[in-house]
């Protein structure tokens, strides 16, 4: 998974993106109510922001880069999620800023424990308009917990996108069975996502796969629809190797046809030349009985043409040769019996 706000598509290019999955709140827990702005309340606070190379230490170190909050470096502390929770809870810390879910148990301790207090993010809306990558959410008064009121406020929150990632040059099969199976899971409705929602076909810094594109339009592929996994995923290997071997065969199938056709109209062109020398020969004659080498030279036309064979759509023009043959066997015969 990939959040949204913290790479850009140089930092990956053999990678791309199978849509977004679900929202990633940025949680701001303190040991005292924030009164003030956010970008205040931080200044001179010892604040927990994540391990170096976590999505929270990331996002964080930029909005403290383009000055949209202010932590001093040194008091920047990169504890895990766990052990945020141990020293926040024993004042260790003043704050710490977590990028997790809210199915979190870290995340809903700390909203359910006394004492420690859910900042309200009063300016979302400026976050937002600055810094593309982040997303306005509402956490309703009640929602983490109904019997003890947790939290005790409709709560503004930031938010990214968590985007689901995967190499360029993963199998579409595999990548159409992770859609289907994120389809399954993030498409519930949830306290900050509406049913269907997610996955969703946001491209944020990393490029949308084609797969993907072509699955949030048309969902699943014909054959994984009807067939087995493995079956569908296996005739679709095979097509795609079948349609560089078509490519080549066509124009050598095409080839051969026109090859075959020229041959056959060649040979009954033969057949109708040589019907017309005996023709010409019998108007030579006259009123003369026919020669010997007519004759020899028509039974052995006949012969030819009775024992050709051609494909069916050229039967036409084979019988019309059988018929031209008939026209002249008449009329030589004709002149054989006066």
């Amino acid at each position: 998974m990939w959040k949204g706000g913290v790479a850009t598509e140089d930092d990956a290019p053999a990678l791309v993106s199978l849509g977004t999955v679900g929202y990633e709140p940025m949680w701001f827990f303190s040991r005292k109510m924030v009164t003030e702005k956010v970008l205040e309340a931080l200044r001179g606070k010892r604040v927990s922001v994540g391990p170096e190379g976590s999505d929270s230490r990331a996002l964080v170190d930029e909005l403290v880069k383009r000055k949209a909050l202010e932590i001093n470096s040194s008091n920047e502390l990169n504890f895990s999620p766990e052990e945020t929770e141990k020293q926040l809870l024993a004042g260790d810390i003043d704050a710490a800023i977590l990028m997790q879910s809210l199915a979190s148990p870290v995340v809903r301790d700390l909203i359910n424990t006394k004492g420690i207090y859910l900042a309200n993010f009063k300016r979302a809306d400026a976050y937002v308009a600055r810094f593309p990558s982040l997303y306005k959410l509402v956490m309703p008064e009640g929602a983490a917990d109904l019997e003890t009121d947790m939290p005790p406020r409709n709560t503004t929150l930031l938010a990214t996108k968590t985007s689901m990632i995967v190499r360029g040059n993963l199998h579409p099969a595999i990548q159409y069975l992770l859609l289907e199976s994120a389809s399954q899971v993030h498409a519930r409705a949830g306290v900050f996502a509406k049913a269907g929602e997610f996955p969703s076909a946001e491209a944020l810094e990393i490029p949308l796969s084609g797969d993907a594109k072509q699955y949030y339009k048309s969902g699943k592929p014909f054959l994984q629809r009807y067939l087995p996994f493995w079956l569908a995923a296996l005739l679709e290997q095979l097509l795609i190797l079948a349609i560089p071997v078509l490519g080549l065969l066509y124009p050598l199938i095409k080839g051969l046809m026109s090859l075959y056709a020229w041959v056959t109209h060649r040979k009954m062109y033969m057949v109708y030349g040589e019907l017309h020398w005996v023709e010409m020969e019998l108007d030579k004659l006259g009123d003369n009985p026919p020669t010997e080498a007519i004759l020899i030279r028509m039974n052995h036309l006949e012969h030819r043409t009775n024992r050709m064979k051609v494909a069916a759509n050229y039967m036409p023009m084979l019988y019309s040769l059988k018929d031209t043959i008939a026209q002249v066997r008449r009329r030589l015969d004709a002149k054989t019996t006066k």
